[in-house]
């Protein structure tokens, strides 16, 4: 059974991201897009620059796509998240010994201090990892 051409036009879309851009910032609508694409086809040069290369590719692949990840990750928002955390383990930690009162108490694992600000040294390191 032969392939519909909308079908077609989305494997298109597929080899070509960047006209998924183009329709985002409103330079082509979906329908001049198709109507263009039927009327010239696949293979014009038209469509070369907004082919995806092997350099898009390899973004996606292994290191390249964690590091690109781990650049919009807002080290902040991670460390009140630990904060909260060990908050978290040591009030289970006393709710656990106060049902165990025959049991000799041991200190926290963590010496909790709910307003511990963000260190110094990984504010330095944020600041220079976010010019990536």
């Amino acid at each position: 059974m032969p392939q519909k051409p909308i079908d077609l036009f989305k494997a298109f879309i597929k080899k070509h991201p960047g006209l998924i851009d183009e329709v985002k910032n409103g330079a082509w609508t979906w329908k001049e897009l198709y109507e263009e694409w039927y009327l010239l086809g696949d293979d014009d040069e038209k469509w070369i620059p907004y082919a995806k290369d092997a350099a898009q590719d390899e973004k996606t692949d292994g290191f390249a796509a964690l590091f690109s990840k781990l650049k919009n990750v807002n080290l902040e928002d991670v460390h009140k998240n630990i904060v909260e955390m060990r908050g978290l383990v040591s009030s289970i930690q006393e709710f656990v010994r106060e049902l165990q009162p025959n049991k000799p108490s041991r200190p926290p694992l963590y010496d909790f201090q709910p307003n511990q600000s963000f260190p110094s040294h990984y504010q330095q390191m944020y600041a220079e990892n976010r010019k990536f």
